[in-house]
């Protein structure tokens, strides 16, 4: 299974494709995110989301939604339904094709880029079993989940681990590419002359 997915990205790996995803990734950050949780704020008596910080406690998170009161819990569970459904998908796809195409230019190995490849997909399923998670403590409050909880906590440490990794990844390739063109481009041409 994890074969065919990598293949479908390998085939739709391309620059153009890159570029969209990006331009949805900027309108996300730039855009919907800060709308999202101002939004979130002003319902919520100025709480931001409960998944930002690395990690938390089961009784952070419960304080948290506690102080959110009955609308910014309502606007949450929203936002994890709708925004955050889509926004992981955005970043990891862009992380992926990303990380396809800038070591498939150093030519690395098939396999080895397959492995680097699942980590922003390591990164989608713990944002995404996170919010799952949020979404059952959202709409059991006030009765506590301390399991789902935990559960929680550590799909977010996942998460900001595969994720900041795959940005990591695209840039070192980005910076690798670059370096590649350059010596290629200037420092070889030269020498041959």
């Amino acid at each position: 299974m994890f074969d065919k997915l990598y293949q479908s990205f390998r085939k739709s790996a391309r620059v153009s494709n890159v570029l969209i995803l990006f331009l949805a990734y900027l309108v996300f950050a730039v855009v919907i995110l800060p709308w999202a949780s101002s939004k979130l704020k002003s319902v919520s008596h100025g709480m931001s989301p409960v998944d930002l910080p690395f990690s938390y406690s089961t009784e952070q998170v419960y304080k948290i939604l506690k102080s959110y009161g009955g609308e910014g819990r309502e606007w949450y569970t929203l936002m994890e339904l709708t925004i955050y459904t889509v926004y992981p998908l955005v970043y990891s796809i862009l992380a992926g094709m990303l990380i396809i195409i800038l070591y498939s230019r150093l030519a690395l190995k098939e396999n080895f880029i397959k492995i680097l490849f699942l980590i922003p997909v390591i990164a989608l399923l713990a944002d995404y079993a996170e919010g799952f998670s949020m979404v059952l403590m959202l709409v059991n409050y006030p009765y506590k989940l301390e399991t789902i909880a935990a559960l929680a906590n550590v799909c977010t440490q996942i998460k900001w681990i595969f994720l900041i990794a795959g940005v990591g990844l695209s840039a070192v390739g980005a910076l690798l590419v670059l370096i590649r063109y350059i010596h290629f481009r200037f420092i070889v041409k030269s020498i041959s002359r």
